[in-house]
């Protein structure tokens, strides 16, 4: 480029001094011919005036289409380095889209080879939770007969232990089969109803359940109930059954306030369930909606939960294509977000 220039400036300098040059000869030429005292004064004057206008045009016109070229080219060579420059970025962002894809390749396989076996995991605690159901319910009936036969104590306390345990593992077993019959429902099992029909389900179980309770109830519905929904009725009804009686539970124990709030958002559909209770812990936030998660107060209670509640609703949300999320609201309390996609139309 400073070559281009260098030449640029000497083409410019040449030009302009052969002009100079020939207006010089010129004008001597001219004040030869008054000295002379030619009676064609006025004929010379303008055959030599017309002759310096065309060596000027010539000249200037040829300094013109020598700049010109040189602009070409000077184009040409900018276009040049900046195709290069071009091609060089155009070369990196392949290699990292290259680097990147690859690791998404290998992300892939890695999360399809973590579901496989979570899927094989899950069905064979599934398996072995309806093995077990057998000698449960032997095990169930068996301390029935027993708290029948009027034992003594201590032996009654123990019937009565037996049969409290046994309870709370046909639950368990239970869930667990639950969780895992959600990896085998696909759309066609799913039914058209509308938002108001479901709401009315999910009200009519919901005081069922939490009957036996004292707490004051809200339910908040800001969208049309005449939308149809395309769902799994039993399973995100009871998934919703779930995180309501969770907060419930979790509910200020002076005054349990729970409240359900049904919105659309954006192609979804939202239920927000709050609860006038603590808030949710970080490592709750983090990880209370995986299988099997207990917090150290589930732990300590004396009703322990074993983790599969907010896993099954979860796995009900992403099955409706949607999420769950816990949330902490600025005005206190816990809430629980599980979304449902609404049908395109």
């Amino acid at each position: 480029m400073a070559i281009r220039t260098r030449n640029f400036k000497s083409l410019v300098w040449t030009t302009s001094l052969k002009i100079v040059f020939f207006h010089v000869l010129i004008f001597v030429l001219i004040g030869y011919e008054f000295t002379q005292g030619s009676n064609h004064v006025l004929f010379t004057l303008s055959f030599w005036a017309g002759s310096l206008l065309l060596i000027t045009f010539y000249h200037i016109l040829k300094l013109l289409r020598k700049i010109n070229r040189e602009i070409k080219m000077l184009t040409s060579e900018k276009l040049l380095e900046e195709n290069q420059s071009k091609l060089f970025r155009i070369e990196e962002m392949l290699e990292v889209y290259g680097d990147l894809r690859s690791s998404h390749q290998e992300n892939a396989r890695l999360l399809e080879r973590e579901q496989q076996h979570n899927q094989e995991l899950i069905l064979q605690l599934s398996a072995t939770s309806h093995d077990l159901k057998t000698p449960l319910t032997v095990i169930k009936g068996n301390a029935e007969l027993l708290e029948l036969a009027q034992l003594g104590h201590p032996q009654a306390d123990y019937a009565a232990e037996i049969l409290q345990a046994s309870h709370k593992m046909e639950e368990y077993c239970g869930s667990l089969i639950d969780y895992a019959k959600t990896f085998q429902i696909d759309s066609n099992q799913f039914s058209q109803l509308s938002l108001e029909d479901f709401l009315a389900y999910l009200q009519d179980d919901w005081a069922l359940f939490s009957k036996q309770e004292s707490y004051r109830f809200y339910l908040q519905e800001d969208c049309d109930l005449s939308l149809i929904l395309s769902i799994h009725l039993d399973y995100l009804k009871r998934a919703l059954l779930n995180i309501l009686l969770n907060a419930l539970e979790h509910a200020n124990q002076d005054q349990k306030e729970v409240k359900l709030t049904v919105s659309v958002q954006q192609d979804q559909l939202v239920f927000a369930i709050w609860n006038n209770g603590p808030a949710f812990s970080e490592e709750m936030l983090l990880g209370a909606e995986q299988l099997f998660y207990q917090s150290d107060q589930s732990r300590n209670s004396a009703n322990p939960h074993h983790g599969i509640g907010l896993a099954f609703s979860k796995q009900v949300a992403l099955l409706h294509g949607g999420h769950l999320t816990l949330l902490n609201p600025d005005q206190g309390g816990a809430c629980v977000e599980l979304t449902v996609a609404l049908e395109s139309k």
